[in-house]
């Protein structure tokens, strides 16, 4: 029977060193040798293994973690009983760092995990290094089992380099940086103060935020954007100090809103003030209506800037409806003539958002005079207000403009018996520049020379007087007659250069004798 002299050992091995079994058998006839590995047995044809001497060399050629186990060689050679010797390879691994820890971005006052999984035999202890220091362990911070570290209630102190350490009897791993930003959601530190005013104050609001990123603050008035008003802001030290300057002519709730991109998983941060003025429902603000300053966009360019205008409380959002309005119905004054739109628009916005008088009777809304809407309706905008009223009274709707009835011009007060009960609208802006007086440009509308014939010889009629002839073109409607005279003009650029009423009474009105300019 086959002798095993030499006894198998157990084999130590590091991952992808070289591991020998050596099986010494002494036997006649020759035996055969075969190797297992936890009672499998291994092929010749296996190329992780190699066995040589005839069998009695069993050559693990690179050793991986999986081959640790229990290997026996086993000797027969027919005769007898078959020899048998058994070793265990264990197999030895330095540390190595499967899972290292990534950048992370956490909030302030959450918590924090940064992985760090690892491989080795002997089984490797973890700590952490943060910068150069190793971390110690206290109620906030620890290191898992499974390797990990967690940080319970982040600190902004805790931003900075983490890297884990991994380490064994076999040596140490360590895993590339990983970097721990800390963030802040949007917090308000000051909010704005609730102030009692005199109407027409210009008030300052403040509010202080701050948070990582650094948040962005904008201000709302009644829950909507502010639109008028100016804001400042200074960024220092990660906090934002806003102040809005606004005048206000309306009690208002204004909000101070701080955000910043945590703001759509935690909300805004927000903080409010009530700002009041004093004696508002008395002077301000009636049954009917109150009065404010202009604060929408279509008539900005033609309203005074900070001028009073009333808001009827018949809308449920007077101010938002009135502005509507006056935009569906500009956006149909796109189609009418060149020499009518002016006109029209300024009539429409002085018509929708009336001059506002605050008094002790409560605010009152001081309608356009009588002679700027006669002006519109049967010199300006003739066709285009005729076709209108036959429009009406058929009944075709046209998209903004029938939900503006159109003004009575007759039930408006007039102009020359009390200047001061109603609004006198200039049509156009009569620029300096523009001036000609010995010659005229264009159509002559800017000639305000003192030619007083017409090209037949008949003295002017003075535009102020309404005899021998009555008409509409009088120096209240039009600026360019403001000191006429009797002198040529072309009121509202409407003819083709500078005429003027006659004194005959049989001849209305004729061109005057006045070059172009150039010739």
């Amino acid at each position: 029977a086959p002798l095993i002299s030499t006894p198998l050992e157990t084999v130590d091995a590091l991952v992808e060193d070289v591991a020998k079994f050596v099986c010494v058998v002494e036997s006649y006839p020759e035996p055969e040798i075969m190797w297992t590995r936890n009672s499998i047995p291994i092929r010749l044809f296996d190329t992780r293994y190699s066995i040589q001497r005839n069998g009695q060399l069993l050559t693990i050629l690179s050793v991986e973690d999986s081959d640790d186990g229990v290997y026996c060689c086993t000797a027969d050679n027919g005769v007898g009983a078959a020899a048998q010797s058994c070793g265990a390879l264990q197999v030895k691994m330095r540390p190595k760092i499967t899972r290292p820890p990534t950048n992370v971005e956490i909030i302030e006052g959450l918590k924090a995990v940064l992985p760090c999984t690892t491989m080795g035999n002997p089984k490797p202890s973890v700590s952490w290094i943060k910068g150069e220091t190793i971390i110690k362990e206290n109620a906030r911070i620890a290191v898992l089992d499974s390797g990990n570290l967690r940080i319970h209630n982040v600190q902004r102190e805790d931003a900075g380099q983490y890297r884990c350490v991994a380490k064994n009897s076999l040596g140490t791993a360590y895993s590339k940086p990983a970097t721990v930003v800390v963030e802040v959601f949007a917090r308000i530190l000051k909010a704005p103060e609730s102030q009692n005013i005199t109407f027409g104050s210009v008030v300052t609001l403040r509010c202080t935020a701050t948070g990582l990123p650094v948040p962005t603050i904008t201000w709302l008035e009644n829950g909507k954007a502010v639109s008028a008003g100016s804001i400042a802001e200074i960024v220092k030290d990660r906090v934002v100090d806003s102040r809005l300057q606004v005048y206000v002519t309306r009690p208002g709730l204004f909000t101070c809103l701080a955000t910043n991109k945590h703001s759509k998983t935690f909300g805004a941060a927000k903080a409010a003030a009530t700002i009041s003025i004093s004696e508002w429902s008395k002077l301000y603000k009636g049954d009917a209506g109150y009065c404010s300053t202009y604060r929408g966009e279509v008539c900005s360019a033609i309203l005074a800037k900070n001028a009073l205008v009333f808001f009827n409380s018949s809308y449920a959002d007077p101010e938002e409806t009135q502005e509507l309005l006056v935009h569906t119905a500009w956006t149909e004054l796109k189609m009418v003539s060149s020499f009518c739109q002016p006109a029209a628009e300024s009539l429409l916005c002085n018509y929708i958002f009336q001059e506002c008088n605050p008094s002790g009777a409560g605010p009152a809304p001081k309608p356009v005079c009588r002679e700027n809407c006669l002006a519109v309706k049967d010199l300006y905008c003739f066709k285009e207000w005729l076709s209108m009223e036959e429009n009406s009274q058929k009944g075709i709707y046209k998209p903004g403009l029938m939900l503006l009835t159109l003004p009575e011009c007759n039930r408006l007060p007039s102009l020359h018996q009390d200047p001061s009960a109603c609004t006198n609208i200039p049509f156009f802006d009569f620029k300096k520049e523009n001036i000609t007086r010995t010659c005229y440009s264009g159509n002559g509308q800017f000639y305000q020379g003192w030619a007083n014939i017409t090209t037949s010889g008949i003295p002017c009629q003075k535009w102020s007087d309404q005899a021998p002839h009555f008409h509409r073109r009088t120096p209240q409607v039009f600026p360019e007659l403001s000191d006429a005279e009797n002198h040529c003009r072309n009121p509202g650029g409407e003819k083709e250069r500078p005429w003027c009423y006659t004194k005959d009474p049989f001849v209305t009105w004729e061109y005057c004798s006045i070059s172009p300019c150039g010739d």
